[in-house]
């Protein structure tokens, strides 16, 4: 089950934007309920979490209700043109399967996995990922300055007194790579034995518009590094999910799927 089924369907995509006519009820506002906990903070890199009710995040909601997203997805849309995954996927699968270096090669077939849907679901961007990619936006110009982070979903299930949880662990900063996870680590080893289970695990694939004529990415595909950190984290952590995200659509592959994807070895 993926975690966008989970707790009332939280974080399903905005459907209303993605098929004309289908929307039935009004958009809802896509906002965090509370501000973060930051948990530790070095220079412009900071690790924090957000703990709201399962269902805290709307179902439909409107992107362009987000000022630094839609600037962002502005920018990009003039830039490219099309902005659907699979056009980005094969953009990345005919340039980095062109190169002579393996390594490279590999990693466009696992864009060919995602292509072709042998691995992981496409889907519309949704609330909790656009809430996250909005934010580092207002940071940082993210279309002329490529940043990637990374976050951590926890989830823990109704008991009597308390509803559905959802937990956010986010780690961010302005370089081009995301920051690593381990001031974050002992925080999710806590919620586990407190009955937490780490549904998964989220990051952004950035655009880089300068590289028109060759991979400018913001493809929905993992690198051979992230399988390798989803295999770490499905064993450590026991996580049952990766997804990764552009701004525009999120790929969902489950933990079953990460044994069919290339990654470094």
């Amino acid at each position: 089950m993926t975690l966008a089924v989970l707790g009332g369907g939280i974080l399903a995509a905005c459907t209303a934007c993605a098929r004309p006519g289908a929307a039935t009820r009004p958009a809802g506002r896509c906002a965090w309920p509370a501000a973060p906990e930051i948990l530790a903070q070095r220079a412009d890199t900071a690790w924090q979490r957000w703990t709201l009710p399962a269902d805290a995040l709307p179902t439909v909601w409107d992107p362009a209700a987000l000022p630094a997203l839609r600037a962002f997805r502005d920018t990009v849309a003039a830039a490219l043109g099309a902005t659907d995954a699979r056009t980005l996927l094969q953009r990345q699968i005919d340039h980095l399967g062109s190169r002579p270096d393996s390594t490279l090669r590999r990693e466009a077939g696992n864009g060919r996995l995602v292509r072709d849907g042998v691995v992981g679901t496409l889907r519309p961007i949704g609330c909790l990922e656009a809430l996250l990619i909005d934010a580092q936006a207002a940071r940082f110009p993210m279309a002329a300055r490529p940043t990637e982070l990374q976050a951590l979903l926890l989830h823990r299930a109704a008991t009597g007194e308390r509803p559905a949880q959802l937990r956010v662990y986010q780690a961010a900063s302005g370089a081009p790579w995301p920051p690593k996870l381990d001031p974050l680590m002992a925080h999710v080893a806590r919620d586990r034995a407190d009955g937490w289970t780490v549904r998964a695990h989220l990051h952004n694939h950035p655009f880089y518009l300068e590289k028109r004529d060759a991979d400018v990415a913001g493809a929905n595909a993992p690198s051979l590094s992230d399988v390798q950190l989803y295999r770490w984290l499905r064993t450590s952590l026991g996580l049952e999910s990766a997804w990764v995200t552009n701004g525009f659509t999120t790929v969902e592959i489950p933990a079953r799927d990460f044994d069919r994807l290339d990654g470094h070895r």
